[in-house]
């Protein structure tokens, strides 16, 4: 990773961190081996405050972001020819 790449990773970092300080329950999106498949999430509580992060197709989210973040959730993709 370039030191640009870097810095935007830590800036995540630093927002995941103060989002679940103040109660905010932080779910990045990704393919994991211990992600939560989205169909198995039945319902959210309505009180709690939450925060989806979303990398890009080919990168995904960064490992560090992983890490920090409170829950893993994968959506299902499917693949499909436009053509």
């Amino acid at each position: 990773l370039s030191t640009k790449g870097l810095e935007k990773i830590w800036l995540v970092k630093k927002k995941v961190k103060k989002l679940k300080s103040n109660g905010t329950k932080v779910w990045s999106v990704e393919q994991t081996e211990n992600s939560t498949d989205l169909k198995e999430i039945k319902q959210l509580e309505n009180f709690e405050k939450h925060a989806l992060i979303f990398g890009n197709e080919i990168n995904g989210v960064d490992q560090k972001v992983i890490n920090c973040s409170s829950e893993v959730i994968e959506i299902e993709q499917y693949e499909q020819n436009i053509l």
